[in-house]
C-alpha cells in the first residue's frame, strides 16, 4: 500500500528532519539525503509497519489534503515580566487556537552567552536610529535570526529550529508546544530511533499549527524595529504591543532573576520601541494594537471583550470563564510564571510597596521620557508611591492605546 502526496510538502518535511540539530540523531541525518531523493522523486510514503511509517503517511495526507481554514496571526511584542503570559492566556482560550510560547529564548541566549532578556540594544549589538523601517541588512545579526525565526514558525515550520531547545522547561509548560516537545524527548530518550516517529512529532506540530484558524506567538526578545519584514511578509499579521510601568518591570525581573537591566539602557530601548511602533501603527493602522497592562488588570472582563472585537475574534463563554478563573484566583495559587492572580488590579500596583523611594527617583531621571510616551506619572513623594489609592497611569498616552 502507498499513499500518493504532494511532492513539494513530502521535501520540506524531510528538510525539516535533515536540519536535525542534536547529536544523539546523527543516523538519522546520515540517512536523510537518501530517503530525501526517494521520496522527492516518487512522490510516495512506502508503508512499513514494523516503523509506524503507515500512520505518518495517513497523518501526512490528511494534513495535505484538508483546506487551510480562514487563519489569524498573532505576535505578542513585549518585555519579560510585563503581564505577557496573563495577556497570552486570554488570547489562547479562543477555541482552537494554536500557542507558541517564548520561541526566541534559546536564540538570544546563545548570541548573548547567557542573557534571558533583552537588556539594552548594546547586548545584541545594536545601533539607535531615528524611526523608519530599516532594511533588513542594517537589523543586528540576532534580529535577523529572531526575524528568521519567526518567519518560519508563522508558517508552521521548525525544520530550522533545533532539537535540543525543546529542552528548556518552559516548552513543556505552556501551549500547544509542550506536546511537540514531550514528543522530541522521548524518541531521544528511546532505546531506538527511527526516522517516522521524528516525522510523526513533526507532523503533529505541522497539522496542530496549520489548521488552528488563531495562531498566538508570545515574544519578549524581538525589538519593535523588527516587526516590518514580517508584517509585509503575512498580511493577515496583527501585532499586540503590550507595555507595563518601566519601574514595575525592573523591580520584578530584579526580584526574579536577581539582577535587572540599568534602568538607562531599559528606558532607552522602551523609547525606540515605542518610536517605531508608532510608525509601525502609522503604516500598518488596522493591524496594530499597543495595550497597557495596567488598563488590563483594571477591568480584565471589559478589556477582553474589546480585544476580541479589535481582532475579530469570537467571544465565548469559555474566554469568559477563563478570565474570571484567572483574575479571581486563590493566593496560594499565584506563581512568578502562572497567569492566576487572586486581584489582578492589586497585583499589577504591587510593586510600588516595594520598590525604595530612592530606586524611584533613580530611574524618573532617566526614564521621564519613557513614562511620557506612555502615559505613566512620576511618584511625587514616598507617600504618593505608596498610596495605591492615587493612580500613576494617565488616561491617555503618546502612543495610541487600545
Amino acid at each position: 500500500m502507498n499513499v500518493v502526496v504532494s511532492q513539494n510538502v513530502i521535501k520540506n518535511l524531510v528538510k525539516m528532519a535533515c536540519h536535525m540539530k542534536a547529536w544523539t540523531f546523527v543516523l538519522v541525518v546520515a540517512l536523510c539525503p537518501l530517503v530525501y531523493v526517494i521520496l522527492f522523486q516518487q512522490g510516495v510514503i512506502y508503508r512499513d509497519s514494523s516503523y509506524g511509517t503507515d500512520r505518518a503517511a495517513v497523518a501526512l495526507r490528511v494534513a495535505t489534503q484538508s483546506p487551510e481554514p480562514p487563519m489569524k496571526r498573532v505576535l505578542l511584542v513585549t518585555y519579560g515580566r510585563s503581564g505577557s503570559t496573563f495577556l497570552s492566556y486570554i488570547l489562547k482560550e479562543t477555541p482552537d487556537a494554536f500557542f507558541f510560547f517564548e520561541p526566541l529564548r534559546a536564540l538570544l541566549i546563545s548570541v548573548t552567552r547567557g542573557m534571558d532578556v533583552i537588556m539594552s540594544y548594546d547586548a545584541i549589538g545594536g545601533n539607535y536610529f531615528p524611526p523608519q523601517e530599516l532594511p533588513v541588512s542594517n537589523l543586528t545579526s540576532y534580529e535577523r535570526h529572531a526575524v528568521g525565526v519567526m518567519n518560519d514558525l508563522l508558517n508552521c515550520d521548525i525544520s530550522k529550529y533545533p532539537v535540543t531547545n525543546f529542552r528548556s522547561n518552559h516548552f513543556l509548560l505552556h501551549g500547544d508546544v509542550a506536546q511537540v516537545a514531550n514528543c522530541l524527548w522521548s524518541m531521544v530518550n528511546a532505546t531506538y530511533l527511527h526516522l517516522s516517529n521524528y516525522l510523526q512529532c513533526l507532523l503533529h506540530f505541522f497539522y496542530s499549527c496549520q489548521r488552528a484558524p488563531l495562531r498566538v506567538f508570545k515574544v519578549i526578545r524581538l525589538p519593535v524595529r523588527s516587526l516590518f519584514p514580517l508584517m509585509r511578509q503575512f498580511p493577515d499579521l496583527s501585532v499586540i504591543y503590550l507595555v507595563r510601568d518601566p519601574r514595575a518591570i525592573l523591580v520584578s525581573q530584579r526580584q526574579l532573576f536577581g539582577h535587572a537591566p540599568l534602568a538607562r539602557d531599559f528606558c532607552r530601548m522602551v523609547v525606540d520601541d515605542v518610536q517605531h511602533m508608532k510608525l509601525l501603527t502609522d503604516t500598518f493602522p488596522d493591524r496594530t494594537l499597543t495595550v497597557r497592562y495596567e488598563d488590563i488588570s483594571t477591568d480584565p472582563m471589559e478589556w477582553t471583550r474589546r480585544l476580541y472585537s479589535a481582532l475579530g475574534l469570537k467571544m465565548t463563554s469559555q474566554v469568559l470563564r477563563s478570565v474570571r478563573k484567572m483574575t479571581s484566583a486563590p493566593r496560594q495559587a499565584e506563581g512568578a510564571y502562572t497567569s492566576f492572580r487572586s486581584d489582578s488590579k492589586e497585583a499589577g500596583e504591587r510593586w510600588r510597596t516595594r520598590i525604595p523611594l530612592s530606586d524611584v527617583i533613580k530611574s524618573e531621571r532617566v526614564c521621564g521620557h519613557a513614562y511620557k510616551l506612555l502615559g505613566y506619572r512620576k511618584a511625587s513623594s514616598k507617600s504618593v508611591l505608596r498610596n495605591l489609592n492615587i493612580s500613576l497611569v494617565e488616561p491617555r498616552a503618546e502612543l495610541p492605546l487600545l
